[in-house]
């Protein structure tokens, strides 16, 4: 079918779609869409064409909870059958990327029992060969031990790709640690025959980026014992680094941003800069290392901060090329400043309305374009352009759902009691309310939700619940402001944002009342846990998942483990104590956590869970086997008990029974 005209110069040519893998009918059960059509392991992972535009390498999943495999077509022909290559049973494949017209690099999760409560997923590197059909490990081959490079490398086993460097196929830049409790080394690898080249030093409780074509990092950044954040900048060539900016663990000096974000290509003295120096959000500069100033805004948006800069790689010069600039608003959006781009952009968003897209690969003479979309009623989801004309759909990490099953997403604004305006994403189940409502706050707390498609708020919406998502203050993207006047104020006032955007909702009739609960994952799980406890209760029952319950343990991990993010943060992450009150839990509660959660130790809910106990509380605790705490750390097995779990609480415990929903509105 035609679904737009794409306008390339003088010259108009169709852009058309069809379907290379076409989704199942939509089914229902019990007059639910079925579970397992949300919470399945993701059918379709990544996809990525070669320089060449001869092949297309896909990872994707034949069985709803099976392992990823590396199917690879080609672009001329995708009717053809692919060339397949599978993984080990315990190796879960991430990702892939083309070196060359030949060479593929993989980089897998593996599950590994270290002994180590921080350290039990980690990262493997391994390269394809078209030619040859088969696995490479890397590193290739053992080195001379009596090496720096293979006494570091024999440390270390955990590995993830920085760059994989187009301007040298032959070599790929990847970080490696041992655990997270140890900083990662920047190496220079040579995927030919597997030697590595030491190029950069990891920080301890900082990080490392912005890396020259030599593969050195230009951007250095740390916390010192003061809890004092250092940025450091360097030019190319340069051994010495600049100290640009210090930041004090006040409220205030945390809240200020400034983020170097890339290199200009011309002038090593140039970098671009997120700061919030002259606004409330923060705008895009350049940043003159030389004399150490800001030279000119190049973006700045009122209500939104900006994010980094749009770059694409252009073989003809070598050379990667700004073509725009990035900022989250309800989703992410792209200012662009090259005309081509806008209009490429432009006639993908024509063609694929009510969705975010983004290019996620081209072959170097752009005749194949890889296109990553999701929206509220589109899972993630994978295409294919071909000539600028036409588009073929490749593939969905939710092939059986369909945009009937699934719910409309709106961004909205509301009045919190202090009269601060506040935004929300609303995911409204099909047909009429009053609804049910669940509260889903983030995590983070320093992060915040996107428009688009949510897997947790469309699986609660098929059942007939209103989900709703405040961007409660501490949320990042909106100001400095709105980020600075939650530090410290952990259970405060973030969490009457989040019981007002309640209020909110029933005060236009979309929410019930008396059916609320509220959940949450991370700092969502430290807010249900919260939730819980709170005077005067608007919520019939509380869902914290791997939940912060102990502030002081939770800071205390971020000092030993945090990298420089989190070591920046910390100061400001104090305020209501859940585990100190535990005897004020007035509903009940449903506790879950990941078996093996690196980010929030499992102790935090089991220390609640002891308390609950003592305290004779009504709740409930689940332990997911083999989780972490991640997306793509949770699979099939472990949502299946918890989404199964949390759908008798509701119904049971909370008295908020499921809904019917309109399975032809869309």
């Amino acid at each position: 079918m035609k679904l737009y005209t794409l306008v390339k110069g003088l010259a108009a040519s169709a852009l058309t779609a069809c379907a290379m893998l076409a989704p199942a009918a939509m089914a229902q059960e019990d007059g639910f869409t079925p579970l397992e059509h949300f919470i399945r392991d993701p059918a379709f992972v990544d996809a990525d064409v070669s320089p060449d535009g001869t092949y297309l390498a896909t990872v994707q999943r034949l069985e709803k909870d099976g392992n990823p495999l590396i199917l690879v077509f080609e672009t001329a022909d995708l009717s053809k059958p692919p060339v397949v290559f599978g993984s080990a049973e315990k190796v879960k494949i991430r990702s892939v990327d083309w070196l060359d017209d030949d060479t593929l690099v993989s980089a897998m999760w593996q599950i590994w029992d270290s002994g180590n409560e921080y350290n039990n997923q980690f990262v493997k590197l391994a390269t394809i060969s078209m030619d040859e059909r088969r696995w490479e490990d890397l590193p290739k081959r053992r080195f001379d031990r009596r090496s720096q490079a293979e006494r570091d490398f024999g440390q270390y086993n955990s590995g993830s790709i920085i760059s994989t460097m187009p301007w040298d196929p032959d070599k790929i830049l990847v970080a490696y640690n041992q655990d997270i409790t140890r900083p990662a080394n920047i190496y220079e690898m040579d995927v030919d025959n597997g030697s590595l080249d030491l190029v950069g030093r990891g920080v301890r409780g900082g990080d490392v980026g912005l890396y020259g074509r030599d593969g050195t990092p230009r951007l250095k950044q740390t916390v010192d014992g003061d809890d004092i954040a250092k940025v450091y900048l360097r030019r190319n060539g340069d051994a010495e680094w600049t100290l640009v900016k210090e930041t004090a663990p006040t409220v205030e000096a945390v809240a200020e941003i400034f983020q170097p974000v890339a290199q200009d290509t011309d002038n090593a003295s140039i970098f671009y800069v997120v700061s919030n120096h002259e606004f409330d959000t923060a705008g895009l500069y350049k940043y003159d290392l030389a004399s150490e100033e800001f030279l000119e805004l190049l973006f700045h948006h009122p209500d939104y901060d900006a994010a980094g800069v749009q770059r694409v790689w252009r073989p003809d010069t070598k050379s990667y090329e700004i073509v725009g600039y990035s900022y989250a608003a309800a989703g992410f959006e792209i200012e662009y400043i090259s005309p081509e781009e806008k209009t490429l952009a432009d006639a993908i968003d024509l063609a694929l309305p009510n969705a975010n897209n983004s290019i996620i690969s081209r072959s170097e003479d752009e005749k194949y374009i890889v296109i990553s979309s999701q929206g509220p009623q589109m899972p993630p989801s994978y295409f294919l352009l071909t000539d600028k004309a036409q588009l073929d759909y490749l593939g969905s990490a939710n092939p059986d759902l369909q945009p009937a099953q699934l719910a409309n997403v709106t961004w909205e604004y509301y009045t919190a009691r202090d009269g601060r305006e506040m935004p929300a994403l609303i995911t409204r189940p099909n047909g009429e309310g009053p609804w049910p409502v669940v509260m889903m706050p983030h995590g983070g707390p320093v992060a915040r939700d996107f428009w688009g498609f949510d897997l947790w708020a469309q699986t609660l919406a098929s059942r007939g619940y209103l989900v709703v998502q405040p961007q409660f203050r501490i949320s990042s993207g909106f100001g400095k402001d709105h980020m600075m006047s939650g530090f410290k104020r952990w259970g405060y006032e973030p969490q009457d944002d989040v019981d007002d955007a309640l209020a909110y909702v029933v005060e236009l009739g979309l929410g019930i009342e008396e059916e609320a609960a509220i959940f949450g994952w991370s700092y969502g799980g430290y807010s249900a846990f919260v939730g819980s406890m709170r005077e005067d209760n608007v919520y019939q029952c509380a869902i914290p998942g791997a939940g912060v319950s102990e502030k002081a343990r939770f800071r205390s991990y971020l000092a030993q483990i945090g990298d420089f993010s989190d070591r920046t943060y910390r100061p400001t992450a104090d305020g209501f104590d859940p585990l100190a009150h535990v005897d004020k839990v007035n509903v009940p509660v449903l506790v879950i956590h990941g078996e093996i959660d690196e980010r929030v130790p499992i102790i935090h809910s089991e220390l609640f869970v002891d308390e609950l106990k003592r305290h004779n509380k009504e709740h409930r605790y689940v332990v997911l086997e083999d989780a972490n705490h991640f997306f793509g750390t949770i699979f099939y097995d472990n949502y299946q008990e918890m989404f199964t779990e949390m759908f008798a609480f509701l119904e049971g415990p909370c008295g908020m029974p499921p809904r019917a929903v309109n399975m032809t509105a869309g």
